[in-house]
This record gives structure tokens, C-alpha cells and sequence, in this order.
């Protein structure tokens, strides 16, 4: 990091950083406003002048300031309440879904009774019921 020196013999020297960590990120001193600085008001009306002015530049400043943090109250308040729908419908969600785990228990509970129904009430060979159909119809004849 090196620090640089500016000024002119008899006045003060303002000193800068060139290293880029988070107080260089604000840039470089106005040197201009640093003269004007300087500069004092000589009359007591130029000074009342120039506080009207301070006052009247920092009223906006805090309105703007006002305005800023109502609008991110404002929006805080706005994610808040769809954070609380988001919760909302998460719990009715996970309500809904257990209420169909414990349906498809039961669809699974009632699927497993059915495969408990003995098999000879179901005919499996489809070629003794052809033989068969064909005896009784030779009998018929």
C-alpha cells in the first residue's frame, strides 16, 4: 500500500490509500470541497446563508432517507405476510399428504385381502374350460 501526498508548500497535505480494501471503495477525497472548506463565510449573513442551506440540504436528505425506509418497511412487511401464506400452505400441504399415506395404506391393506381370497374360486386353466364347454356341447347335440 502506498500512500500519496498532495498539497502545496504552506497549506496542509491531504493524504489517499491505493490499496483496494473496503475504505478505498469510497474514492478519492474532493479536494475542491477541501479548499472550499477553507473558504470561511467573513460575514454573519453569508454564514446565517450558508446554514439555511446546510439545514435545508440535510431536510432532504432525511426525507429521502424517510421515504427509503418506509419503503423497505413496506416491503418487509409484504414478505412477511407471504412468508406466512408460504407456512400456511406448507401445513396443508403436509396435512394432505399424510391424510393420502394413510389412504394408500388402507388401498394397499384392502389390495393385500383380495390376494387372501382362495385361488379355486378362480378357474387358472383356460383349457380345461374349453374342453369342458366342448363336452356339453357334443351333449347337446
Amino acid at each position: 500500500m502506498r500512500n500519496y501526498f498532495l498539497g502545496v508548500a504552506g497549506t496542509s497535505t491531504v493524504s489517499f490509500s491505493t490499496s483496494i480494501d473496503e475504505s478505498s471503495l469510497d474514492g478519492m477525497p474532493n479536494l475542491k470541497k477541501l479548499e472550499t472548506d477553507k473558504e470561511k463565510p467573513s460575514t454573519i449573513s453569508d454564514v446565517m446563508e450558508h446554514l439555511a442551506a446546510l439545514v435545508s440540504k440535510r431536510e432532504t436528505e432525511l426525507r429521502i432517507l424517510e421515504n427509503r425506509r418506509q419503503e423497505a418497511v413496506s416491503q418487509q412487511q409484504a414478505l412477511c405476510s407471504q412468508l406466512h401464506l408460504l407456512n400456511e400452505r406448507h401445513k396443508k400441504l403436509q396435512k394432505d399428504l399424510q391424510a393420502l399415506k394413510e389412504k394408500e395404506k388402507e388401498v394397499e391393506k384392502c389390495v393385500y385381502n383380495l390376494w387372501q381370497v382362495p385361488s379355486w374360486f378362480v378357474i387358472t386353466d383356460i383349457n380345461v374350460t374349453d374342453s369342458m364347454t366342448d363336452v356339453k356341447s357334443e351333449s347337446t347335440e
